[in-house]
């Protein structure tokens, strides 16, 4: 495989010390596996990753479910992250355990989002207290984008909001309680279920329209190649189960939702 420089993205949804860590992880294991020069860079925000992966700038974007709707058309390919046996997630509406807080009673509250692109740490959740009769604009008294899921939760620990939206495998408390315990640590008891939403596919892998197709085939049998067993590292880095690649399509009603929003 010709040696070139592959560019990495990632969102800053784990917070930036963490998402920094695991984009010079992959781009060294990359460089590894496909003999070839990689760099990974972690994105300012959210908006950001999407102006830089939509206009070419990345050869590999880890994106979120928003982003790979965006990219589904042109890129080369799409692999799905697999968690809890699942290629789907939900979003999770969290406040304090001791608030006892519930849907109807959030007027005046203080709302902690990851952002206004995240489907998991804004989106679903908004959407779904609309289908619910409540108006997120209307309702709450301040909305604040955190950027990061750690950041959200860490704002209603600290008191400086009273829900806050994260991304939740699956829909058993059990589910709930892993993705608390990742992004909270310890202080993750201190939390509770408000609301959860319907689910939607996964973030995901992509082999954005930067690398010519025969090559992209090529990383992808080297990366996701069932004959070889792969991707150890983008296992442990993406903290997923599985990878499977996206039907033609599988995002596009994403794109409606967004549309709508």
């Amino acid at each position: 495989m010709e040696v070139v420089l592959l560019r990495l993205l990632l969102p800053p949804s784990l917070g930036r010390a963490k998402a920094t860590a695991r984009a010079e992880l992959l781009a060294t294991a990359l460089a590894s596996e496909l003999g070839a020069d990689a760099s990974g860079e972690v994105a300012a925000n959210y908006r950001e990753l999407e102006t830089r992966s939509l206009a070419g700038e990345a050869h590999l974007v880890w994106a979120p479910a928003s982003l790979c709707a965006r990219l589904e058309p042109t890129a080369r390919a799409i692999y799905k992250s697999v968690r809890h046996g699942s290629s789907c997630y939900r979003s999770a509406l969290i406040s304090r355990r001791t608030a006892t807080t519930r849907i109807e009673k959030l007027a005046g509250m203080r709302a902690a989002w990851v952002d206004s692109l995240s489907f998991g740490g804004y989106l679903l959740v908004a959407h779904h207290l609309r289908k619910n009769g409540v108006d997120p604009d209307r309702v709450f008294s301040t909305q604040v984008f955190y950027g990061s899921h750690p950041a959200a939760l860490g704002a209603v620990l600290d008191g400086e909001a009273d829900v806050a939206a994260i991304t939740i495998p699956g829909s058993t408390e059990e589910d709930v309680r892993s993705a608390l315990a990742l992004h909270a640590g310890p202080k993750a008891r201190e939390l509770a279920l408000v609301a959860l939403t319907d689910a939607i596919p996964t973030d995901g892998f992509v082999l954005t329209s930067r690398i010519p197709e025969a090559r992209a085939e090529a990383i992808a049998e080297v990366l996701f190649g069932k004959t070889r067993g792969r991707p150890s590292f983008l296992l442990a880095a993406m903290e997923t189960e599985a990878f499977v690649r996206a039907s033609p399509g599988e995002y596009a009603p994403l794109l409606e939702f967004l549309a709508r929003k």
